[in-house]
């Protein structure tokens, strides 16, 4: 009966901080995704390509 008891306090705090950086990572993945997008535009214009947005509104980098 102890033995279950700390098996389960030690891992209920495991539980916790995992499903809080789950939300974490879901409440700020818009902030990533507008900078990776950003920094792709920057790739895309310093290589001579042209940032573009396809029929389906997903943006690419065409190059000539």
């Amino acid at each position: 009966m102890v033995l279950r008891l700390t098996a389960t306090s030690a891992i209920t705090p495991i539980i916790v901080l995992a499903a809080a950086a789950a939300l974490f990572r879901v409440y700020t993945a818009p902030e990533r995704i507008q900078k990776r997008l950003q920094t792709a535009k920057e790739v895309c214009d310093k290589s001579g390509g042209h940032w573009m947005v396809d029929a389906h509104s997903a943006p690419f980098c065409q190059r000539d």
